[in-house]
């Protein structure tokens, strides 16, 4: 996936990121196809985060979604 693909795909998770209330995303890998971003709703400082993260999956079709919980553990284990 090049530099011009990816920035559609992050355009795209913000978009869907804010219409979900959030406000930070940061791109994290290629997933099983999917571009995986983290999403919160401030940008985290140190190591204030608890539990399992959340994840914006977006598809090289540009449909965005939240990562499921099975998906998370992956995403983590890989």
């Amino acid at each position: 996936m090049d530099a011009k693909q990816l920035g559609i795909l992050f355009k795209k998770a913000k978009e869907f990121a804010q219409s979900q209330g959030l406000n930070y995303i940061s791109y994290r890998k290629i997933w099983n196809g999917f571009a995986v971003y983290f999403v919160s709703e401030t940008e985290p400082k140190g190591v204030s985060y608890g539990g399992y993260p959340d994840y914006i999956l977006v598809a090289t079709d540009t449909n965005a979604r939240m990562a499921t919980f099975e998906e998370i553990n992956e995403i983590l284990a890989s």
